[in-house]
């Protein structure tokens, strides 16, 4: 297996791909490895420099022609929605002509992503390249708004209200909004959600209101 695979060393990983970075760029150039060579599970190099978040060595493979919407085999992940999920901004913020609504295999945008792990930087930076704020997994139907109200994130519920988002949005069990932030008891989120017009009467799919 190539060398470029000692970016998954699981041991070294953080203490030494800053040196790595040398060997990764003489391969690229002097050996002519592809930057898009997959291991057993169709992760390329760039796909482990993100997820790990190693800056250098990711603008490095996107400089040799890396291919920044390639997916793993296992459940269709990209080298962005890897960094998004362990909060790696450095890899996100990557100045590349990114596919902001690639998708896994359960519809999880980057979008998603970010909203499910509370990454507020990013959940800003993807609203602000026009990522789409009402895109639903296949899972749950979670929207970006549904994923960020169960953990109570008073900030980004209200970034995302401000931008349009909509709050009567329901999951595949009929949960709005509300209705998901009372049984998780975030009284800041239900003070937000209620001033700005939500449905106090809505009942899920077992006919439960707020007060049932």
């Amino acid at each position: 297996m190539s060398s470029l695979y000692a970016l998954k060393d699981k041991s070294s990983r953080r203490s030494t791909l800053a040196s790595h970075e040398d060997v990764v760029k003489l391969l690229l150039e002097i050996a002519e490895v592809s930057p898009d060579i997959k291991d057993s599970d169709g992760w390329t190099p760039l796909q482990w420099a993100a997820e790990y978040g190693h800056k250098g060595i990711a603008r490095l493979l996107v400089e040799k022609g890396a291919n920044i919407e390639s997916k793993d085999s296992d459940y269709g992940h990209t080298p962005v929605s890897s960094a998004t999920r362990n909060k790696c901004d450095a890899v996100v913020q990557l100045p590349v002509d990114q596919d902001i609504e690639a998708k896994n295999d359960s519809n999880h945008t980057t979008l998603l992503w970010a909203t499910g792990n509370e990454y507020t930087t990013v959940v800003r930076l993807l609203v602000d390249r026009g990522a789409d704020i009402k895109v639903k997994d296949t899972e749950y139907n979670y929207t970006p708004l549904l994923w960020v109200v169960q953990n109570g994130h008073e900030t980004v519920v209200r970034l995302l209200v401000d931008w349009g988002a909509d709050i009567e949005t329901k999951d595949i069990y009929n949960y709005t909004l509300l209705l998901q932030v009372a049984q998780d008891g975030h009284e800041m989120v239900i003070e937000l959600l209620v001033e700005r017009g939500a449905n106090i009467k809505a009942k899920d799919k077992y006919s439960y209101t707020l007060l049932l």
